[in-house]
């Protein structure tokens, strides 16, 4: 991170969290495979590239095409904030209703995930397919749970409907440019984008210093594991599911 970071909340105090439009995927497919890189989920991925450069660029080819088969979906997903000074990206994040996350076969043929075992090998795509269906077994638990949890807490009912549960959002790969870090862009982008949200919204984490990012803005933790462990010890990593609980009625009349 650059030490020599300009105050951008004061050269810029009209820019805000807004729909990024399609022509920024490929931007964003960069600076996100630029940030998660070392992510030890896409270490687990990507096990067999070495190079931080070469597993950047392959992080790079494979966000792009999820970025344009999330935004084929739902042109709503992909959020930001864009200097409206100098034109630059300084935060950009996924934002998916749990509706549109549900790929079918065809939808990752059109996007050109077939490519994977011939670009990076049948073991890659194994671990794909492996680690988003644990990722989300595990979501679907912690959301269950923490619907659940908070019902016990609010009346004596210990019930919940499939609707609470299945009305989400999922935010994912949050990612502020180093040159604007450290300023309170990625709180401030997020805190807008929740403003204006009805719906639960969930995440997943690999890295312990984003629980507590956000966990400052209302998240709380709904599950953790190690993933991977049993048949993988060299390459297991530790997940943190956290949720942020769907206004009340009154919360939102507030």
């Amino acid at each position: 991170m650059s030490n020599n970071n300009i105050n951008t909340t004061t050269t810029c105090p009209s820019c805000s969290c807004r729909v990024l439009e399609s022509r920024y995927i490929s931007e964003c497919a960069r600076v996100m495979a630029e940030s998660f890189v070392d992510s030890p989920s896409y270490q687990f991925l990507f096990q067999d590239i070495r190079c931080l450069k070469t597993r950047a660029k392959a992080l790079e080819w494979l966000f792009f095409r999820n970025l344009t088969l999330t935004v084929g979906k739902c042109p709503e997903a992909l959020r930001g904030v864009v200097n409206n000074v100098n034109g630059k990206l300084m935060v950009c994040f996924l934002w998916t209703p749990g509706a549109d996350q549900e790929l079918s076969l065809w939808d990752m043929i059109g996007a050109g995930l077939w490519q994977v075992p011939f670009k990076f090998g049948i073991g890659t795509l194994k671990r794909v397919l492996r680690m988003v269906e644990a990722l989300e077994l595990e979501a679907q638990e912690s959301t269950s749970k923490s619907c659940k949890n908070r019902i016990l807490r609010t009346t004596t009912t210990t019930t919940t409907t499939a609707d609470e549960e299945a009305d989400f959002v999922h935010l994912e790969r949050m990612v502020v440019l180093p040159e604007y870090q450290g300023q309170g862009w990625g709180s401030r982008a997020l805190k807008e984008t929740l403003e204006n949200e009805t719906r639960m919204v969930r995440l997943a984490t690999q890295e312990e210093r984003n629980v507590r990012f956000y966990q400052r803005l209302g998240f709380e933790i709904a599950g953790e594991r190690d993933m991977f462990g049993d048949d993988d010890p060299d390459h297991k990593y530790h997940s943190w599911f956290l949720i942020r609980s769907a206004p009340t009625t009154s919360e939102e009349a507030s």
